[in-house]
Parts: C-alpha cells; sequence; structure tokens
C-alpha cells in the first residue's frame, strides 16, 4: 500500500500523506510544521509574559486605588470635621463682626487719646495694627510705636471696613508675623 496505510485496511484509516508526495516533500513539510510550533509556541510563551506583567500592573494598579480610596475616605472624614468646627465658629465669627461693626468713631478717638492704655488693651491694638500691615517689611521687624503707628492705624479712614474686609491669606504670606 501506500505511505498513509499503516498496515491497516484502507477504509479504515484515511489516507495521511498522499501517494504522490515522497519522502523528502514529507520531511521538508514536517520541519516547515514543527518550525510553526516553535513560533507557536515562543509567542505563547511572550504572551504569557505580557499576561503576568499586565497582572502585575492589575496588582499595583488595585494597591494604588485602595490608598487613593482610603486617603479620600480620610480627607471626606476631614473635610466632616471642618465643617463641623466651621458650624461652631460661624455664630462666633458673626457675633465678633458684629462687635467691630458696633465700634464708633468716639470710641476709637478715645482710645487713641490715651496716652498710656491698659496692656490688654494696648497689645490688641498693636495687634490689629501688625495683622492690618502684615504686608509691610518693617511690621514683621518691630513691635509698632504706639505714638507713631499704631494711634495712626486707629485714625484711619474706614478702619472698620478694613477689619471686616481683612484677606486673611496676607497672613500667611507675612510668616515671620
Amino acid at each position: 500500500g501506500g505511505v498513509g496505510d499503516w498496515g491497516a485496511s484502507p477504509r479504515m484509516v484515511p489516507r495521511v500523506v498522499p501517494d504522490t508526495m515522497d519522502q523528502a516533500e514529507i520531511r521538508r513539510q514536517l520541519e516547515g510544521l514543527y518550525g510553526q510550533r516553535g513560533r507557536c509556541e515562543a509567542d505563547l510563551e511572550a504572551l504569557d509574559k505580557e499576561v503576568e506583567s499586565t497582572k502585575e500592573d492589575v496588582g499595583r494598579c488595585q494597591t494604588e486605588k485602595e490608598k487613593l480610596l482610603a486617603e479620600l475616605e480620610g480627607r471626606v472624614g476631614v473635610r466632616k470635621g471642618l465643617d463641623a468646627d466651621l458650624d461652631k465658629i460661624a455664630p462666633i465669627l458673626r457675633k465678633a463682626q458684629k462687635s467691630v461693626r458696633d465700634i464708633t468713631k468716639r470710641e476709637l478717638d478715645e482710645v487713641r487719646r490715651l496716652p498710656d492704655p491698659p496692656r490688654p488693651i494696648r497689645r490688641t491694638l498693636e495687634l490689629v495694627h501688625l495683622i492690618l500691615h502684615a504686608d509691610r517689611r518693617d511690621a514683621q521687624r518691630h513691635k509698632p510705636d504706639w505714638e507713631r503707628e499704631v494711634k495712626r492705624t486707629l485714625a484711619s479712614k474706614g478702619l472698620v471696613r478694613q477689619i471686616l474686609d481683612y484677606d486673611t491669606n496676607m497672613l500667611v504670606e507675612a510668616r515671620a508675623l
């Protein structure tokens, strides 16, 4: 029989190789198939490595996601705490703002005329002067002079409005104060 017979009857085993192929052609085709198989195995191995690398990337991303979510939860907690603090502070701030709005020119003139005001009043007004002038270099370097600087601040037009409209970012920028 033919090459594909394998010693069995033709009806039981189909012909694998046509009778017209010679041994050399069969070997060439087998070598080609083995080469393809090798390339396929190499491709599969590369894909396996890529899959493993992708799994590692996914794991790192998942870990980073968990860290970011935990950080976000922490920030949300901080935010809630700050909101609660602000809710407590808001009435105090409104009361302080009302007290400042209620200061009259006559009251400021009365304090300004004092040659040596009581220490708590003097220190408070020196602090007001420093805060309002935090953007000045000289305000950051020395205690303000009562006669020359603080009294001038007390006499300034719109002092109450200056206090109420004060931009607190000035204090952040004037760290030395």
